[in-house]
């Protein structure tokens, strides 16, 4: 059997997993909205032969499952990652390759977030008395439809319903600078569109969500995330071009940034011209109208209060900004707020490709498998904005810029780990660090030794002679690090 989303689904469900361990993606007080105040996850579950084929996020994806099995199966065509496990308890995936990342991605991850934008807004246009404001609200929300309706004439329509369409450049200039995900060329020559955020092989991560920092190792607990066997697994391909998205604060919290209604940040390289002043475009014309009604329009106020625009966080201040014609760093200076940097689209921490990642783990055997093909074609960090740094905050485990690292195993914060056989061939950096196999935040007493791996070309690119400074120090290629 074949199970995927046909091009279409995965164009417009940005978030899915061909096959979810649970009654809900999140635990309570997670994720982007209200799943539910309980999560039932599978006990006792195989998926066992056939193939698990494209996906806009994941292969297998869940939180909470205890004695999973997976058995020879193929992974292929997933934009995030093949395997997600947070907090499983006993899992063995045997026998099974994960073949490789998709490569004709169409959209970047701003569109997703307009299709939430769209959703919020509709809704609000439904019940909003009619006034002049609802006309401009209504004429900023239709531009932003007309925009996705020409994507999905692009790449789908035009494509005759099949993967592999873009958005045309010519006939829709404006889509293709917002929405268009740009092709880049691989180590071996190979064009590809591949996402633009952090990206997995295979990853088992503590209860929760997988979008924060390393695991520091500080609070492995029983029902976390324990015994897990990677065995006669083969696992290529895992590629991704990691992107920074630099945002501004809220200026009641210099910790946070500026958001949308589905945890959207705003984002400065798509809405500002050359000298900093502001570039319209549909998606943050509507947040910044928004943002403007909020504190104009009692209707608005009283609806986003109750909360009818999701985590909307946009402050009206970026709106009068977008009107007068200064500079994005004016507006940073008058209003005493800062650049966010190091995070990706949705804020979440930026930490690289990797291949085979463990986070608090409680017992791990990797045995008979191989890693081949981890690649991060993404560019340095932002130091112009973000000025320099050696570690973007005080819990961060990572040094400097984390968005541009790959590492073709990586295991942090585990206990009792045991390899045998195993291989890593071929891990690829462009702009950061490349290593072949990583420990991170372990008692040495719980790290194989380096005999136990076959680790061979691990590299950084030919752009590695533009670093030196923090964020962006000089990158390294090493075949196996504990640090």
């Amino acid at each position: 059997y074949t199970m995927q989303q046909t091009a279409t689904h995965a164009l417009q469900q940005r978030f899915y997993a061909n096959i979810e361990l649970a009654d809900q993606p999140f635990i309570t007080n997670q994720g982007p909205a209200d799943f539910g105040s309980s999560i039932h996850a599978c006990k006792n579950c195989a998926v066992v032969n056939g193939v698990l084929g494209l996906s806009s996020h994941h292969g297998i994806h869940g939180n909470d499952a205890e004695n999973i099995l997976v058995d020879n199966v193929s992974f292929r065509d997933y934009e995030v990652a093949a395997i997600h496990f947070n907090g499983l308890r006993r899992a063995t995936v045997i026998d099974t390759e994960v073949e490789g990342s998709r490569t004709d991605i169409p959209t970047i991850a701003t569109y997703s977030q307009a299709r939430f934008l769209k959703k919020f807004v509709e809704g609000l246009l439904m019940q909003m008395p009619d006034s002049a404001d609802k006309d401009s609200l209504n004429a900023a929300y239709t531009s932003l439809v007309d925009a996705l309706n020409n994507v999905f004439e692009d790449v789908i329509t035009l494509n005759d319903g099949v993967t592999g369409g873009a958005i045309n450049s010519i006939t829709h200039p404006e889509e293709y600078e917002l929405f268009h995900n740009a092709p880049v060329t691989l180590p071996w020559g190979e064009q590809a569109r591949i996402v633009d955020g952090n990206a997995y092989g295979v990853h088992a991560h503590i209860k929760g969500v997988g979008v924060n920092d390393l695991f520091d190792g500080s609070d492995i607990t029983d029902d976390s995330l324990q015994d897990i066997e990677i065995i006669r697994t083969e696992i290529s391909r895992t590629l991704a071009n990691v992107q920074e998205v630099v945002t501004v604060s809220r200026l009641d919290d210099p910790t946070k940034p500026q958001g949308g209604v589905a945890g959207e940040t705003m984002r400065i390289d798509l809405m500002t011209n050359a000298d900093g002043t502001y570039k319209s475009n549909p998606m943050s014309d509507l947040h910044l109208l928004l943002a403007h009604l909020k504190v104009t329009n009692d209707y608005v106020a009283i609806a986003a209060g109750r909360g009818a625009l999701g985590g909307f966080s946009v402050d009206p201040s970026l709106y009068d900004w977008s009107i007068s014609g200064t500079s994005i760093d004016d507006y940073v200076s008058s209003t005493d707020s800062s650049y966010l940097c190091n995070r990706d689209a949705m804020f979440h921490v930026q930490k690289g490709v990797f291949g085979l990642i463990v986070q608090g783990s409680r017992g791990l055997v990797m045995q008979n498998s191989s890693v081949s093909d981890t690649v991060n074609m993404g560019p340095s960090g932002d130091a112009e904005r973000c000025g320099q740094y050696y570690k973007y905050s005080d819990t961060t485990q990572m040094k400097g810029y984390t968005g541009s690292p790959s590492a073709g195993i990586c295991v942090t914060g585990s206990l009792d780990v045991r390899s045998s056989r195993m291989s890593v061939q071929g891990v690829y950096s462009e702009n950061q660090d490349a290593f072949g196999v990583e420990f991170m935040n372990m008692d040495y007493a719980d790290v194989p030794l380096e005999p136990d791996f076959d680790i061979d070309n691990i590299a950084t690119g030919a752009a590695s002679g533009k670093g030196g400074q923090y964020p962006n120090g000089v990158p390294m290629s090493m075949s196996y690090v504990v640090q």
